[in-house]
């Protein structure tokens, strides 16, 4: 069961924008010219074709593997295993500090003396070898 939600209004500007764009539509009647539409999409989408031709092109994609600043593509993402395309890849640790964790002096002594029962307030472990 969903929980119920809140009464949502449009804002006055929304409502204001939406009337006019509902009295446009009324106002052209309903001889939609279908193919003046297509013909806007057309140019809008040639222009937008034109624009991505002429900046930019194939032959100037490419990547120039002899450059000084070139260091190889990682094939497959950052979890690929290392496959590399052009170049080697070198994994160095020798810039990071690993953390250990510091040792305590005293902790490593043993403790002489009766360990304490760990079965219960007093009462002996069935079971145990009886010493008496």
């Amino acid at each position: 069961m969903g929980r119920p939600a809140a009464k949502q209004a449009f804002s006055a500007q929304d409502t204001a924008r939406y009337q006019e764009i509902a009295k446009q539509v009324a106002a052209t009647g309903k001889a939609t010219d279908a193919k003046a539409a297509c013909a806007r999409i057309e140019a809008a989408l040639g222009k937008a074709g034109a624009d991505t031709a002429s900046n930019w092109s194939l032959a100037d994609d490419a990547i120039n593997e002899k450059d000084a600043d070139f260091v190889g593509f990682v094939l497959g993402g950052y979890n690929s295993g290392g496959a590399m395309s052009g170049a080697e890849l070198a994994v160095t640790t020798e810039d990071v500090y690993v953390e250990e964790p510091r040792v305590v002096a005293g902790d490593d002594e043993d403790e002489e003396g009766e360990e304490r029962s760990i079965w219960g307030d007093g009462d002996d472990e069935p079971g145990a070898d009886n010493e008496e």
